[in-house]
């Protein structure tokens, strides 16, 4: 948590640490405010590792905070972070308690209204939804920032020092919510920062039931259209406005401290429900307009009818504050695609596209092919009557000989005929179904080694009916790629395909692949060390509500002829990936800019390594479910049990984000960690963020063991003269916190008043003494005495 204050006339942040002795700043930093006076200091110091602080010189600033000014001590080091210490922690007055307002609210109010500063004159409109039924008692949902690569945090403070200027966020001292942030590359070494809402704020609350419109409804609204327009908002959600008390609660936690957002964030399980809402309100009264979440249609009779509702709907916009993307609008056109139909002067019809991946699906060319297309029409075969023998000419291209040999396959004027009508019934309207947003929807894609394919369908009581089907071909990249990514590209292709049915809405993710059930399943939010592609697919499924299960490949069908039968590329989806692809080549060099050894070099002793040359091979071909005696299992071994976790980048193998160091680059490497003498806890503490191999550990505490300087720093104990706490002001102003015991059996918890010396004995059975029934102790002993001020502890 960073502090923002004026010194001598200059902004600077230091970070909050009520644990530090002094106050202490970098000579960067030292610069930055003018270049003070300094004079010699006697002071040593040292860090949180009893690592060494080189401070030479002191000096005293005028501070400036909250509209008071005061005079206080500051040293200078030559390097490390920008601490501020209990001295000014106190004279400014920032001590903050985290047990106020602690544990006792059962609901809060979420509410949203549109920019005070972009309304028109009384405009006092505002969507409220409750964040009701929490527990009476709970922790509240508070995230760790997660680790980033070092070779963003740049783009990444950019990003955030805009949003800052903009209003969307604002730094604060304390929240007891908070949720970390993921980052996802984009094309020209810019990023996107996504917040992981997913184990925090969106288990607490419960989802705003407000009801999306139906197509039912919309088709109803559009009928009699002839000129048509659509109009696509421009980072939607940052537009809408939260409410003090909401605040409080979407917070970002990351390394540059705490901020909260002022606008309504993406990734908040409220936030579809809440657009929906707002976009209704605004848009209430307007005749020949619907609305889906962002997307907003438009339609006349007529040109001059047509005119006057775009019109009407431009200013109600613009009276509201929110703004558009031009890019993605439409204006005033005779036929338009809107939530996968098609709307002109004619009425409403299907989308050819959702058919296409079956209306064009080649013929099968040999007996794999053939049994993909077959399982995917007995998945249906419930609304197909008569479908075995209409099948009969492509069942007997399955007969084997008496050799127990297949029969030659020839594709017969009859088999073509039996093809052809069963795909037709594919496609008609008796099996594909109108979207309705009231009926449970899932969404399958599965993968081959040549493509992908996708179909969303709805649960009718009579079984699933499809909706829309959608396949492609590989790349030559993509078919390079191992077959866990291979299957999680087809998720991903399946949710951006059908996104205007999946968007706002809760559904079922089938795949055959159980690992991706773990990784994009996982209840503990975004996995931090999934490799670098899974992640980034991660992070674009967080802006879905979804459950993901695992189908028996047998049971697939449906999804699996898709992946085999292609008809041909996408364009549009292919270019998308070609841009994530090299944004990640462009990450992953930049974080290998630097490393202590260089990527070509890296490159080519993976190439020599006998292990990891292995695991390449494993990882690109498809890990087995354990292994077996045919494998050199100790080596293989703490691979395998991180297998789906691990990339290919560059010729390099990757875990998460750390480079996995060949085994003949190891010393290169520990040598440059150790260069500096920081001791074994920095070292790991350091090469964690970057590397790793087999036993890292082991040999970081070998070569410390092994350093008579490391061993000497290691026994010479923090030289920091004893200075006394000041004197308490008032009651419960300070107070000191212990256990003694055990005594009777039992431990004793000790807390003592610094102004009257007044002591508050607690017992407590012996062996639960934890955090959590330390704090309700606490809260019980603060609801007689009230909140104090500060509390010291030895932990």
């Amino acid at each position: 948590m960073k502090v923002a204050l004026s010194i001598n006339g200059h902004p600077v942040r230091l970070k909050y640490d009520t644990g530090a002795a002094v106050t202490i700043v970098n000579a960067t930093t030292w610069a930055s405010m003018g270049k003070p006076n300094l004079k010699p200091s006697l002071i040593r110091c040292h860090d949180f590792n009893s690592n060494k602080i080189i401070v030479k010189e002191q000096t005293s600033v005028q501070v400036y905070y909250n509209n008071k000014s005061v005079t206080l001590p500051l040293l200078v080091a030559a390097k490390g972070d920008d601490i501020m210490g209990q001295p000014w922690i106190r004279a400014l007055q920032l001590c903050h308690c985290s047990f106020n307002k602690a544990l006792s609210t059962t609901s809060y109010v979420f509410s949203v209204s549109p920019s005070p500063q972009a309304m028109g004159a009384g405009d006092k409109r505002s969507t409220k939804a409750l964040l009701h039924d929490f527990p009476l008692i709970f922790e509240p949902g508070l995230g760790h920032s997660r680790p980033l690569p070092f070779a963003v945090y740049d783009a990444v403070d950019k990003e955030i020092d805009w949003w800052e200027q903009q209003g969307i966020i604002q730094p604060v001292n304390h929240s007891e919510w908070a949720a970390p942030i993921v980052i996802a590359p984009k094309p020209g070494g810019q990023i996107r920062i996504y917040v992981d809402f997913s184990t925090g704020l969106n288990k607490a609350i419960d989802i705003h039931q407000y009801p999306l419109p139906k197509p039912k409804e919309l088709y109803q609204k559009l009928n009699g259209g002839i000129i048509f327009s659509k109009i696509d908002f421009s980072e939607a959600y940052l537009q809408v406005e939260l409410d003090d008390e909401s605040k409080r609660l979407v917070v970002i936690n990351m390394h540059k401290g705490l901020y909260r957002f002022n606008r309504l964030p993406f990734g908040v399980s409220l936030a579809l429900a809440i657009f929906q809402q707002t976009m209704e309100k605004m848009l209430a009264g307007i005749p020949g307009v619907g609305a889906y979440l962002d997307d907003v249609i438009v339609y006349g009779g007529n040109q001059l009818e047509h005119n006057h509702r775009l019109r009407q709907v431009l200013k109600r916009i613009s009276k509201f504050g929110f703004q558009l993307k031009k890019e993605k609008c439409c204006w005033a056109k005779p036929s338009i695609e809107y939530l996968g139909f098609i709307y002109n002067a004619k009425g409403v019809h299907s989308n050819p596209k959702k058919m296409q991946a079956i209306s064009q699906m080649p013929p099968p060319k040999n007996v794999s092919q053939l049994r993909s297309f077959l399982g995917m029409v007995n998945h249906y075969s419930k609304f197909m009557p008569h479908l075995s023998l209409r099948l009969s000419p492509l069942h007997q291209l399955l007969k084997k000989g008496e050799d127990d040999k297949f029969v030659k396959f020839e594709w017969t004027s009859a088999c073509q005929s039996a093809f052809k009508g069963v795909k037709n019934d594919l496609v008609s309207p008796l099996m594909l179904t109108h979207y309705d947003p009231q009926l449970p929807i899932i969404l399958a894609a599965d993968a081959s080694s040549t493509g992908i394919g996708a179909i969303i369908a709805q649960q009718t009581p009579n079984g699933d009916l499809p909706i829309a089907h959608a396949s492609k071909t590989l790349t030559e990249a993509e078919s390079r790629y191992p077959q866990i990514e291979k299957e999680a590209l087809a998720l991903l292709f399946g949710v951006k395909k059908f996104h205007q049915y999946l968007w706002g809405r809760h559904f079922t993710l089938q795949t055959d692949h159980q690992p991706l059930v773990k990784i994009f399943g996982s209840k503990k939010g975004l996995p931090t060390m999934a490799a670098n592609c899974l992640q980034n697919y991660a992070i674009t499924l967080m802006a879905y509500s979804f459950d993901i299960e695992y189908v028996n490949t047998k049971k697939f069908g449906q999804a699996d002829g898709l992946s085999r039968l292609l008809v041909g590329t996408d364009v549009d989806f292919n270019k998308s990936r070609k841009d994530q692809d090299n944004s990640l080549l462009q990450l992953f060099t930049k974080t290998l800019t630097k490393s202590p050894v260089h990527a070509a070099i890296i490159a080519k002793a993976t190439a020599n390594d006998t292990t990891l040359k292995k695991v390449m091979r494993l990882h690109r071909k498809g890990w087995p479910n354990k292994l077996s005696s045919g494998f050199d299992h100790a080596a293989l071994m703490p691979y395998f049990r991180i297998c789906y976790q691990l990339s290919i980048m560059n010729n390099s193998l990757l875990w998460g984000l750390r480079l996995i160091i060949p085994e003949s680059l190891q010393p290169q490497v520990l040598k440059q960690l150790h260069k500096t003498h920081p001791g074994q806890v920095a070292m790991k503490r350091i090469a964690r963020k970057h590397f790793w191999w087999p036993n890292f550990d082991i040999d970081v505490e070998n070569i410390v063991s092994r350093c008579e300087r490391c061993n000497k720093a290691q026994h010479d104990p923090p030289k920091v003269p004893l200075r006394p706490w000041p004197m308490a002001e008032r009651p419960w102003q300070r107070a000191h916190i212990d256990f003694a015991g055990l005594f009777m059996d039992r431990m004793w918890l000790i807390i003592v008043d610094t102004y009257s010396k007044w002591p508050e004995v607690i017992q407590m059975k012996r062996g639960k003494t934890d955090t959590e029934r330390v704090t309700i102790k606490l809260l019980k002993l603060f609801s007689r005495f009230g909140i104090i001020e500060e509390l010291v502890l030895d932990k």
